[in-house]
Parts: C-alpha cells; structure tokens; sequence
C-alpha cells in the first residue's frame, strides 16, 4: 500500500508567507547543557576510558558532548534552530521554546 505524495502549492502572488525559527529558551537550553556536561561526568567517573568497554565511553562521552553542544548552538548561534516552520500564521507558543520570524 503506498501513500500519497502531495506538494505544497507555491504562494500565491502577492501573499506573504513567513518563515519562523523555533529554538529553546536560553534557560532551557543552558539546563539541556548542564545535563549533556553531567553525563559526559558520569561517563568518564563510572566507565572511564580504559575499561573493557572502551567504545562505550567514546560513545557516551561523545552523545553527552553533541546534546551539550547543539542545544546551545540552537539556542545562541544566529543561524541557529531545532525546526523551521513556513506557513501565514504563527506557530503555536510551547513552553521553553523561543519562535523568531526570519
């Protein structure tokens, strides 16, 4: 069973069509980070890179780098976002999200 394509129609012209980037509030993602940074502790406290399971510290201490890193480049970069929404009216508020209209 397939499911249908379907494609947005361009706007139309003279209409305006805002494009708005959703990202984390600067306390949410400064939390975000300090859990990402806690778990990167952990790591390094109870598996530690000369255990047996070597690959799982990498794994672990880099999954706790990349959460710390990107919620704060979403939250504080210029460019940065977790999802951008097309469309004539705002999206809707959530909590300890931010939206800026490009």
């Amino acid at each position: 069973m397939g499911h249908a394509m379907t494609t947005a129609s361009p706007p139309a012209k003279g209409s305006t069509v805002a494009t708005y980037r959703v990202r984390p509030s600067k306390p949410v993602a400064l939390t975000v980070a300090a859990i990402g940074l806690v778990i990167v502790v952990l790591g390094i406290v109870l598996i530690g890179p000369g255990s047996d399971s070597a690959w799982l510290f990498w794994l672990w201490v880099a999954v706790g780098i990349f959460v710390a890193g990107y919620t704060l480049w979403a939250a504080f970069a210029g460019s940065g976002f977790f999802q951008k929404i097309t469309g004539d009216q705002p999206p809707p508020a959530r909590r300890g999200m931010t939206t800026t209209r490009e």
